[in-house]
């Protein structure tokens, strides 16, 4: 059965989410404030992710394993369906806070003009972009993350034809178009705070390669190309990242602000940063 998704409540570093019938816990560390509804945290939570290292952990199910929903899939609210898949990172396949912008830049971006989506994961900020007519060219360094791109494509009836799955490195992917002289009217990245490639010595640390990815995908742009990146880290906010365009692109347009989740308590989560780059 299709279940649709909702965020409850956050506070005291956790967040409390409603996925169809099931409501889990899960780590929220920008969630500093109390609930503001702690009384909903204890009734009926069917799920917890409890970290064990600084990146894993594990889930606590307080239902009977026969009960734990397989093939699990969830509606947004603009009617596309999402596989959810709860891993030992925490995460569970979907990124709500894409859903609230992507609409903006579909707008924004040439109609159906062609798209290179970086760290595509499992297409939360791509699959409504396909709906809508563009050709995306989806980058993910995980085997994971493109079988489930493709499953939410599939469930949502979309055609593969005129798009391109690359399943490499991002930034690898980055260079090597660089060198071919390719050009795109659209660059989408989501970039991790850490991130595997699909070498051993490939590795993407935010602080460290953020300003590297963020240049040479200009470099990918045609002319009056647009540039759209998201992060999750903390060590950049709007003031920093409108500065460091200001400098890394004095001679196009920088907008960036914060992305928030409205919980269903009425707070505001703060979920990332959106840069446009035009």
């Amino acid at each position: 059965m299709i279940q649709t998704y909702q965020l409850l409540d956050c506070g005291d570093k956790q967040k409390l989410e409603q996925i169809g019938q099931y409501k889990i816990i899960r780590p929220c560390p920008q969630a500093l404030w109390p609930k503001l509804n702690p009384e909903n945290w204890t009734k009926k939570i069917d799920a917890e992710f409890v970290r064990t290292t600084e990146e894993k952990g594990t889930w606590d199910w307080n239902i009977p394993a026969e009960r734990i929903p397989e093939n699990w899939k969830v509606k947004s609210p603009n009617g596309l369906i999402w596989n959810i898949e709860p891993n030992d990172f925490g995460n569970i396949g979907i990124f709500a806070e894409h859903w609230g912008y992507v609409e903006e830049i579909s707008e924004e971006f040439a109609p159906k003009c062609s798209v290179l989506n970086l760290f595509t994961y499992f297409g939360s900020n791509a699959v409504r972009l396909v709906e809508k007519g563009f050709s995306l060219t989806a980058v993910d360094s995980s085997k994971l993350a493109m079988t489930n791109y493709v499953a939410n494509l599939e469930n949502n009836k979309l055609d593969r034809n005129g798009q391109r799955l690359i399943k490499e490195d991002a930034y690898t992917f980055v260079q090597r178009e660089i060198r071919r002289g390719a050009k795109y009217p659209a660059v989408m990245a989501d970039a991790p705070s850490y991130g595997k490639g699909t070498k051993k010595n490939e590795m993407f640390k935010i602080e460290d390669d953020l300003i590297d990815l963020m240049v040479d995908c200009e470099k990918l742009l045609t002319e009056d190309g647009k540039f759209v990146l998201t992060l999750h880290s903390p060590r950049f906010t709007p003031a920093i990242l409108e500065i460091l365009c200001g400098q890394l692109f004095p001679h196009r347009t920088t907008t960036c602000r914060e992305i928030f989740i409205e919980a269903a308590s009425g707070i505001k989560l703060p979920s990332g940063f959106l840069v446009k780059i035009y």
